[in-house]
């Protein structure tokens, strides 16, 4: 009998030592008993002899604790159970598996937990630094999204929206613009009655679109390495319990969501009333999981196809993917960008991630790596760094403290939601490069103190409601107004002076970001979208304002909210309010597109909260949603000057500060005679260049 090696311990049968570009390969034993024993051939090759001509595996470890066993040339081995499952599975349906991918080579296979000896830290380095060329020269990738009973359903589904994609382009083949395909182009929906058939008592559901679900919250979409093994080969094929589903298909499926979103509930005369609304959820919370599992992937893969590969920022970028080893969440990504930085295991990830900030200066030639290191991560985080410095992101909480299973005490880090806003705080300030000195612990950088913080108030995490956040926010407000009316420009309480209050409330609610696309600046939206999204906030902050004094919120009395709410922001609630909010709220702000001659124009404000509340629901419903979960979550502050900031961390005494070449304001704490990195923030007044300005 065999006795079963632990897969940590090198195994002089199985890891005899490889040629510096070596590696090692698998192959398969055929068996007709799918519960049968797991058996491969592993074999030495070098790379070049062999590239492209072999299958790598893609997949998530899964708990080390839970292994089967299996036998590598006549010896037992533990493996993890998830990746004994991939390998059963690819048993079963190999046949299938060939056919689909047009696989003519003899079936061999790569799966790193096997491949590598894992015991052995310098041929782990080497290994790692091949990954990027095993993967990005393979033409397949067999990917593992794990079991899932109902996974015949998802792909059914996907399978379907390959006829859609075809009829499309055979009625229209010059109509570039996706979302102005009819997503039941050539009666494509009416042909598949059970995709949008739900039933329930309570909860109204659908068993396709609730086994779509299923497959986008498979961890596999959530790891740093796996990503890389996405982006990389020419072709990834999921396995996603017994359906074959490859990465095409779920572009055409995300293509298909897109055009049904964008279309209205008359665009589908053919579905009950009683549907739509489901079926519209159903969608959008499938959108909302493509987006973070498939979104990404195929942005890169796209770039790859260009002569500029991504730089060290996507490890920023990709913080939240999750990954064992702390240091993996840059080891992970090195075969995808254009960099220096080698993968080293026999450092420490303190050192590791002070080395990349190095590198990150030298390549990138920026300070935004500051966005992801928090003083959060410093003081809350399990997975913390003990010693690292606090302007060196720790890359292992990060993915901590945005897991959706994890409540943070008392915070939200800011400074990932920031990094795809495209902000410009430091724009036209002189670049002095920053530097760090040789014990890695102090990084000089120039930049202007803008002001320093005055007030703090907390988190409303634990407000009883929606309408209570709205209410202490509204107190914000009134404290922001109260100390504007007692100070006068240069002086403590004018800060942000030319900015009517609404202006800043809005744009600090919303950080400065479209309602429906994270990338897009706020000032770059068309003025219908902007109007009706500040209108909807200014019919929320009323509603909020109505439950604060005791009044029921649901009551429209659009007049009566006008009279007593608007007077407070300081805004005319008569005739005058069209002109006055084009002109005096948001008279400054200069959209990217022009404003349009019927935008903004009501007769007076209560006109203006009909009109809101009439034809802006959903506006309604998102700017609630995004206003909430930032104020919520985040503390807000007021500086000396009465800027008015949200943060991750922040207390007074704390300097708003726009360093050269960091594209957010950053909270600096004074300490032993330097400063201390707190995180980026957000400040109206501070986000687009005008730091250039405080400079004499």
């Amino acid at each position: 009998m065999t006795a079963s090696i632990d897969p940590t311990t090198a195994i002089p049968s199985l890891y005899r030592p490889l040629d510096e570009h070596g590696l090692r390969l698998l192959e398969i034993c055929p068996s007709e008993d799918s519960d049968s024993q797991i058996q491969v051939k592993m074999f030495p090759r070098l790379f070049e002899d062999v590239r492209g001509q072999f299958i790598p595996f893609s997949y998530v470890w899964g708990d080390a604790a839970d292994t089967e066993t299996i036998t590598i040339n006549g010896v037992s081995r533990n493996i993890t159970r998830n990746l004994a499952r991939l390998i059963r599975q690819t048993r079963a349906l190999l046949p299938d598996i060939l056919a689909r991918i047009s696989w003519e080579k003899p079936a061999l296979f790569w799966a790193d937990a096997i491949c590598i000896n894992q015991g052995d830290i310098e041929e782990r380095n080497r290994q790692v630094q091949l990954m990027g060329s095993i993967y990005g020269s393979a033409p397949t990738v067999i990917a593992w999204l794990g079991q899932a009973e109902d996974s015949h359903l998802a792909a059914s589904v996907i399978d379907a929206t390959a006829a859609w994609l075809k009829a499309c382009m055979e009625k229209n083949p010059d109509v570039d613009e996706i979302e102005r395909q009819d997503p039941n182009c050539g009666g494509w929906m009416e042909r598949y009655p059970a995709f949008w058939s739900f039933s329930g008592d309570i909860v109204k559901s659908n068993p396709y679109w609730g086994a779509l679900y299923t497959l986008f919250q498979s961890p596999y979409w959530k790891r740093t390495w796996t990503f890389q093994e996405m982006v990389l080969p020419a072709d990834v094929l999921f396995i996603s319990g017994s359906a074959l589903i490859s990465f095409d298909s779920l572009i055409i499926l995300m293509l298909w969501v897109v055009a049904f979103l964008g279309g209205a509930e008359s665009d589908f005369s053919f579905l009950d009333q009683e549907t739509y609304p489901h079926l519209r959820i159903a969608v959008r919370n499938t959108q909302d999981a493509i987006t973070f599992s498939i979104l990404s992937p195929f942005d890169i893969r796209e770039q790859l196809a260009s002569p500029q590969r991504p730089t060290l920022a996507l490890v920023s970028a990709l913080g939240a993917l999750q990954a064992s080893d702390p240091r993996d969440k840059i080891f992970g990504l090195l075969g995808v960008v254009d960099t220096q930085f080698v993968a080293d295991y026999n450092k420490p990830a303190l050192q590791i991630y002070c080395e990349f900030v190095s590198a990150w200066m030298r390549e990138v030639q920026d300070l935004n790596f500051l966005f992801q290191a928090n003083h959060m991560y410093h003081t809350e985080g399990s997975t913390g760094q003990p010693g690292l410095p606090s302007w060196a992101p720790n890359w292992g909480a990060i993915a901590w403290a945005l897991s959706a299973d994890v409540d943070v005490s008392s915070t939200f880090p800011i400074g990932h939601k920031l990094l795809s806003r495209r902000l410009k705080a430091s724009a036209r300030l002189i670049t002095d490069p920053a530097h760090m000195s040789q014990s890695s612990r102090i990084l000089t950088a120039t930049g202007v103190v803008c002001d320093e913080v005055e007030e703090v108030y907390p988190t409303w995490k634990h407000s009883p409601g929606v309408m209570a956040v709205g209410a202490s926010f509204f107190n914000l407000v009134q404290r922001h107004t109260d100390r504007s009316r007692l100070g006068s420009p240069g002086e403590a309480g004018s800060g942000c002076f030319s900015r009517h209050i609404f202006q800043i409330l809005f744009r600090t609610a919303l950080e400065d970001t479209s309602l429906f696309e994270n990338q897009v600046h706020l000032l770059q939206c068309d003025s219908s979208n902007f109007h009706a999204w500040a209108i909807s906030f200014l019919s929320w902050l009323a509603i909020c304002h109505r439950h604060d004094i005791g009044q029921d919120p649901s009551t429209r009395d659009f007049h009566g909210t006008a009279r007593t709410f608007l007077p407070l922001l300081g805004i005319p609630p008569g005739p005058d309010f069209s002109r006055f909010w084009r002109e005096e709220i948001f008279g400054d702000v200069k959209l990217d597109e022009p404003e349009e001659p019927d935008v903004a124009r009501w007769p007076d404000a209560a006109a203006a909260l009909q009109w809101s509340w009439e034809n802006c629901r959903a506006e309604l419903n998102s700017v609630q949603l995004q206003s909430l979960y930032g104020l919520a979550h985040c503390p807000k502050f007021l500086t000396k000057k009465n800027y008015m900031g949200v943060a991750s961390s922040v207390e007074v005494g704390d300097k708003v500060v726009v360093l050269a070449g960091c594209d957010a304001p950053v909270l600096l704490r004074p300490k032993d005679g330097h400063y201390e990195h707190i995180g980026v923030c957000f400040v109206v007044g501070l986000m687009d260049g005008e730091a250039r300005d405080m400079v004499d």
